[in-house]
């Protein structure tokens, strides 16, 4: 008996391997799938030749990577809802390192080959008051806290989460309440009213002291986010901008950043030079111009294959940049750079070219219709030989007579359509670009998906292959939060009402004056219908 049961569990074990599940997308239940991330908030551009990738973290708690060549997720992570998964560092060494949650903090650490999840540990939350502030260095984590004239650093270890020392305090007089602190990588930088720097290495616990002068009045300061070096950007009274970049060597450089819509990024290269990189937007022709200059002179790098560059495709204002340079034997430099973008689409740009564009506010929709289309102008020619109408366009009234003309015409449409199909000369049903015309099919089962994003950009996809036909995006307007975050869409017309074009409306916020506005437009083409109006009404 015992001898009949363990051959049948071991039967069990040996066949039970070989079957393998598949998930609904694999069996061909979903038509299409699209997967996205959200608005990126942390990257990182990893140019190893042999697996270039992007890792990204998200504001919607997403930890992610991105194939460079082509802007396909390689794996993807979603975190806790709400406050319990949000990210507060992302930092990239042998692991990808992640510190999410609002107390108890939790570190993670993730292969970055197949995001596996290597190591968790959870963080106490900041006790005893004052602003708490997360930093990742090689093998250690700090928990910062910041008092009126005093510094409290706490470190763990990074894989186990073992304190790696007792807290230290640090009490001085740059750290009183007028001085503007920011934390990035391992160093605190304090900027003091009197335009004197102070910077802080966590790893070393000293300070050390740097006298400029061309920092009056600051009021405001916050970390150059994704750069590989301590830098920060402080704000003046003025309304200029100021960069400060702590080097290897500890130098202190400050550099002005030519304007406020423009976005700065410092890095280094293999050989140890300092780059800066401004990206400028126009926004009369939607281009970007990158400008390419050695951190400490301001030289451009034109001889080496950088310098300035534009890209001229239509492209939206861009809120954060990340990039990353190699240099080849013979001096040339390669740079890709990773722009986020305000209406949260990810872009990745290398010399003059526009690699790929991700449309991450698909990732928060707000409102979506599914939108019948029209039919083909030959079908469009038969429904108006059916249709009840008094009299023709070329004045014949209804009738027998009225009707054999109206079914001569269509015939004689459906004969031309049918000899310019035999020789060549019909249109092609897809458009230039390969997608299909929309028209209507033959059991109405073709349509355009109109999404609307929590972003303000709307778009208009193709139901049967996912592809997007058309897009806009809504600047000056937003969503309503009342009691949820909501954009009322409204189908006004549809395509029965030819020859009419289709009409839906939005409801929405203005931004600045918060009055509420409808905004038409036609959801075939994507075209604006009457602009918007202003009802004059604050919610």
């Amino acid at each position: 008996m015992f001898l009949r049961e363990f051959i049948k569990f071991c039967l069990l074990v040996i066949v039970f391997p070989q079957y393998y599940a598949l998930y609904e997308d694999q069996v061909g239940k979903f038509d299409w799938k699209q997967t996205f991330v959200g608005k990126v908030i942390f990257s990182y551009l990893d140019l190893d030749p042999k697996s270039q990738r992007l890792f990204v973290a998200t504001e919607n708690n997403v930890v992610a990577a991105v194939n460079i060549r082509g802007g396909k997720l390689l794996w993807r992570h979603l975190l806790e809802s709400d406050e319990l998964g949000k990210i507060h560092v992302l930092y990239v060494s042998t692991e990808i390192v992640t510190v999410s949650g609002n107390g108890p903090y939790l570190m993670r650490g993730w292969n970055p080959t197949n995001g596996v999840q290597v190591f968790e540990w959870s963080l106490p939350p900041f006790v005893g008051g004052g602003d708490g502030v997360w930093a990742v260095d090689h093998n250690r984590v700090y928990q910062v806290k910041f008092f009126d004239m005093s510094l409290e650093v706490t470190a763990f270890y990074l894989r186990s989460g073992n304190s790696a020392g007792s807290t230290k305090i640090i009490t001085s007089p740059w750290l009183s309440s007028k001085s503007k602190c920011c934390i990035s990588g391992n160093t605190v930088i304090c900027v003091l009213p009197e335009s004197h720097v102070v910077t802080l290495r966590l790893s070393e616990m000293t300070h050390t002291s740097h006298r400029n002068s061309s920092m009056p009045g600051v009021t405001t300061i916050r970390p150059l986010v994704g750069s590989t070096l301590p830098a920060c950007l402080a704000e003046l009274e003025g309304g200029g901008l100021q960069l400060m970049v702590l080097t290897n060597e500890g130098e202190l450089i400050v550099r002005s950043v030519p304007s406020r819509d423009a976005v700065v990024f410092v890095t280094n290269t293999t050989k140890q030079e300092y780059l800066m990189i401004t990206l400028t937007y126009a926004a009369e022709e939607n281009e970007y111009e990158v400008k390419m200059e050695e951190l400490r002179s301001g030289v451009e790098l034109k001889e080496r294959g950088c310098g300035r560059l534009v890209y001229s495709h239509p492209l939206p204002k861009p809120e954060h940049l990340t990039a990353s340079c190699t240099e080849d034997p013979a001096g040339s430099m390669m740079c890709y750079l990773f722009v986020t973008a305000v209406d949260h689409s990810a872009i990745l740009l290398r010399r003059d070219k526009v690699l790929w564009i991700r449309e991450e506010s698909l990732a928060n929709i707000l409102a979506v219709e599914m939108i019948d289309l029209p039919v083909s102008d030959a079908e469009a020619a038969i429904e108006k030989e059916f249709a009840d109408k008094e009299a023709l366009d070329l004045g014949v009234t209804s009738g027998v007579f009225g009707m054999l003309t109206r079914r001569l015409s269509s015939q004689l449409l459906q004969l031309k359509t049918l000899i310019s199909t035999v020789i060549g000369l019909a249109s092609s049903s897809k458009m230039a670009d390969g997608r299909a015309e929309l028209v209507r099919d033959t059991f109405g089962l073709h349509k355009i998906i109109v999404a609307v994003t929590k972003s303000s950009k709307v778009f208009g996809i193709d139901n049967e292959k996912g592809d997007i036909n058309w897009q806009f995006y809504l600047k000056d307007l937003t969503y309503f939060n009342v009691h949820k975050e909501e954009v009322p869409m409204y189908v006004q017309r549809t395509a029965r009402h030819l020859p009419h074009p289709s009409i839906v409306t939005l409801l929405m916020r203005h931004k600045i004056t918060g009055e509420t506005v409808i905004f038409s437009f036609n959801p075939i083409t994507g075209q604006a219908a009457s602009g918007s109006y202003n009802l004059q009404f604050r919610n």
